[in-house]
């Protein structure tokens, strides 16, 4: 995708920092999807990001994440601007975002308060997508107060979201014993917040000794000892003692100066990222000039060359 001249990148950013969420929009696409320009448009973002407070939520399928997230954003939403990034698991024909979470949350998206944004996780492992640091330096720059991001909701394996966000919710249910057993295998240890979510259904009373118990474990004269929430998403119910947990965790990451910490895993996630990208580009073009080449592939097969070599010389861009 081109950027164009330079008078439009010029012209989207007056409309990006005027509040034209189209504008945001495109930008979050140009950013997404790597085009011409995409650097130094992060470049002239990146001064106006920094002051929003990151949310993540993950959880385990089937928890009520989606709702959760609803839920919370419209309870927040009259103190804050607020953006939701839903990452969605991928279409496997196109790539792209299946956009499940924009239909379990059709009030957001009709909420002119609320910006809602999903993203595809394109197959990467950790509950969030390649180019989501980058994406949130363009909701940050924008001026949103509140960002949420919810993850795929994998399990065991959403454990990137501690490198963005400020406070990581973890979401389980009363009657999903085996969510239980599956943070004890170490989900349980990126939790600020436990919420045990449909706390409404049978069992929910065993649920949270279970889930107190694992947060003790987390706790310590020294440490964050993350409290444990009980929420309805649907009724809604519960929302306000979310709403005051996270603002505890806020507090004391101040106090503690273990934002400072944060902020520095979130820097290094965003580099992360950002090289990352820049390698799959890379990877793409090696991987389409080695299909256009069936004799060096078949050198390859046959021994002649071995795909160690090859793959330094595709790198490197010349032959050995």
């Amino acid at each position: 995708m081109s950027w164009g001249p330079t008078w439009m990148h010029e012209a989207l950013l007056r409309r990006f920092r005027a509040g034209d969420r189209a504008a945001l929009a495109r930008v979050i696409s140009l950013l997404e999807d790597r085009g011409e320009g995409h650097t130094a448009l992060l470049q002239a973002l990146y001064p106006s990001a920094g002051t929003a407070s990151v949310i993540g939520i993950t959880g385990a399928p089937g928890v009520g994440k989606s709702s959760l997230v609803a839920a919370l954003a419209d309870h927040l939403r009259d103190d804050a601007a607020i953006a939701i990034l839903a990452v969605d698991p991928s279409s496997p024909m196109t790539g792209g975002a299946i956009l499940g979470d924009r239909v379990r949350m059709p009030a957001a998206n009709t909420d002119e308060r609320i910006y809602v944004r999903s993203m595809s996780a394109r197959g990467q492992r950790g509950g969030l997508a390649v180019a989501t640091g980058v994406v949130l330096t363009a909701l940050d720059a924008f001026g949103f107060d509140r960002i949420i991001i919810e993850t795929v909701g994998a399990g065991q394996s959403e454990v990137d979201i501690v490198k963005s966000a400020d406070t990581t919710v973890v979401v389980t249910q009363p009657t999903s014993g085996d969510d239980i057993q599956l943070m004890k295998a170490g989900i349980v240890e990126i939790a600020d917040i436990f919420v045990l979510n449909k706390a409404d259904l049978p069992g929910a009373e065993t649920a949270m000794l279970d889930l107190e118990a694992l947060a003790q474990q987390r706790g310590g004269s020294d440490r964050w000892t993350p409290p444990v929430c009980e929420t309805v998403a649907t009724a809604p119910r519960g929302l306000g003692g979310l709403e005051e947990a996270i603002a505890t965790h806020a507090a004391w990451l101040h106090r503690d100066r273990a934002a400072v910490d944060g902020a520095r895993r979130r820097t290094i996630a965003t580099v992360g990222w950002i090289i990352a990208a820049e390698l799959a580009k890379t990877e793409a073009v090696c991987t389409e000039r080695l299909r256009g080449d069936p004799d060096l592939i078949d050198a390859i097969h046959a021994g002649d060359r071995d795909p160690y070599s090859t793959a330094r010389m595709l790198l490197e861009g010349q032959e050995s």
